[in-house]
This record gives C-alpha cells, sequence and structure tokens, in this order.
C-alpha cells in the first residue's frame, strides 16, 4: 500500500510514457484511489463469507497481479488498469488485516497491532491462522478454542470465547437500515465521529501530496526534488513509530486531535508556499 501510493510522486510523469496528456496522467494516479472505496466494500463481504485468512491470500494475489500488469505495461492505459487494480487489493488490506488482528489480539495490544499490519502484511499472511470470531460465527468451535488456546498460551479461553459468542449473537440480530441507523441516538454520534475522522484523513490533502510531491517540489524551485520527497517519506515513517509507541499510553484521542491540529497547519503552510503557483490566488 505504501510503495504504491508513494511512488507516482516520486517519478516524473514525463518518463514514463513520453508525449500523454497532463489528463492522462491525473487518471493514472487517480485510479489507484478509485479502486480502494471498491476494495473496501467488497473485501468486507468477501471476509464474511470465506473467512479473513482467505481473503488476505487472495488479495495477496490481486496485488501480485496488478504488479505484473504495471510491470509489463506498453502503454498509459495498462498503467491506469494496475494502478485500479492496486487499489483495489490496497483498500481490501486496508480493511480485513486491522480486522483481522483487532480479532486475534489482547486488548491491552490492539492499538499497537493495528498500527504494523502494513510491515508484514504480504510476507507472512500464508503462515496465518484464521480468526477465532470468524470461526465461532460459521460452526466452527472447536478449532476457534485451539487458536485462542495457541493464542492466549492458556486453557483458560471460556471467558473469551462466551464474549465472542455474545457479541456475534447480538450482531446477527436484525439488520437496521440506514434510517434507523441515523435515528437512534446511541449510534448516531459514535457513527458520526467515525465518518468524521476517515474524512479528516482524506480531505487533509495527503493523497495530493503524496501522489504530486515530485510535482509540487519542482514548482517550488527546488533543484533535486527527491531529496524533498525522501524527507516527506522520512516523517510518514517516523510519525507512524511514534504512533506504534504512544498509541496504548497516550491514548486514541489526544493522538486524533493533535494530529488533526498537525494536518491544518501543514496544510496552511503549504498553500502559503505556492500561492505564486495558483491561478485563482
Amino acid at each position: 500500500y505504501g510503495y504504491n501510493t508513494a511512488v507516482t510522486g516520486a517519478m516524473n510523469s514525463a518518463v514514463v510514457f513520453p508525449g500523454h496528456s497532463d489528463m492522462l496522467w491525473a487518471l493514472c494516479v487517480s485510479s489507484f484511489a478509485v479502486g480502494g472505496p471498491i476494495g473496501s466494500i467488497a473485501g468486507g463481504q468477501l471476509s464474511a463469507q470465506i473467512g479473513r485468512k482467505k481473503t488476505m491470500l487472495a488479495n495477496s494475489c490481486l496485488f501480485v497481479v496488478s504488479g505484473v500488469v504495471m510491470a509489463f505495461a506498453i502503454n498509459m492505459y495498462m498503467l491506469i488498469a494496475g494502478r485500479f487494480l492496486v487499489g483495489i487489493a490496497s483498500g481490501t488490506a486496508t480493511v480485513i488485516v486491522p480486522l483481522y488482528l483487532g480479532e486475534l489480539a489482547p486488548p491491552n495490544l490492539r492499538g499497537t497491532l493495528g498500527t504494523t499490519y502494513q510491515v508484514a502484511m504480504l510476507l507472512l499472511t500464508p503462515l496465518l491462522i484464521e480468526s477465532p470470531r470468524w470461526l465461532l460465527n460459521n460452526g466452527n468451535a472447536k478449532e476457534a478454542e485451539e487458536i485462542l488456546r495457541r493464542l492466549r498460551q492458556s486453557d483458560d479461553v471460556f471467558d473469551e470465547i462466551d464474549s465472542i459468542s455474545a457479541a456475534n449473537t447480538s450482531e446477527s440480530g436484525d439488520v437496521q437500515g440506514v434510517g434507523e441507523v441515523l435515528r437512534d441516538r446511541s449510534i448516531r454520534l459514535p457513527l458520526l465521529v467515525a465518518v468524521v475522522l476517515q474524512l479528516a484523513q482524506q480531505l487533509s490533502g495527503i493523497n495530493a501530496v503524496m501522489f504530486y510531491a515530485s510535482s509540487f517540489f519542482q514548482n517550488a524551485g527546488l533543484e533535486d526534488p527527491l531529496v524533498g520527497i525522501t524527507l516527506v517519506y522520512i516523517v510518514n515513517v517516523l510519525a507512524t513509530v511514534v504512533a506504534l509507541m504512544l498509541m496504548d499510553s497516550a491514548g486514541r484521542r489526544p493522538l486524533l486531535l493533535w494530529s488533526v491540529v498537525g494536518m491544518l497547519v501543514s496544510s496552511g503552510i503549504l498553500t502559503v508556499g505556492l500561492m505564486d503557483l495558483l491561478p485563482f490566488a
């Protein structure tokens, strides 16, 4: 996911397939983001039917296929198709892998593990075990019990099994429509918070910065844009490491609030720095 997000920002569009229009390059860049929501929706449905592990294995195959399409692309249209496919795979991964980790990890490690899935997702997927929650939900109580005993290194896992079973029973009740959910005051506020947090990340402009970093630094007059791009990615990695270390000790809310403030300040600075290049400024 990280590589496919960043790679277009690090290369000059003119050297990919010379002679194409800016619009075609924009389609190549944005096709990744178009595929993401499709993968997010489809991946959730697929994992409920065939399990988390099988979904991740299939998704890894899609990553490989998309990489082959891009590597052997002979024109911009093949590159766009490859970017679209890898966007679907990335969208699926961003939904399924944190869900899988959250279902397996003990409560005190869920936050930390939720930030590390990018590192080992592709390498370790074939060695994974199935989610106990999915197994219980599909009538495989014995296998779920064995997996939990291995994970917790204890034979006393019955309380956790009861808790998971109760949650599955609760979720398998009558399905509410969108209108019913929005009218339910106990659900409306948490739903609003979840939606706003997702919007805050996407509307922060992070994709524009990552996808068009090379153009930004070229337009800003930097002699070697690769230096600026490298600094952007270093900061991104460092922020991930800091979040990993502070997730369970500092709490989610302070980290979210400070990160939103940081995005606001950095977006303002970026806008001021590029004002001379904006036709409407």
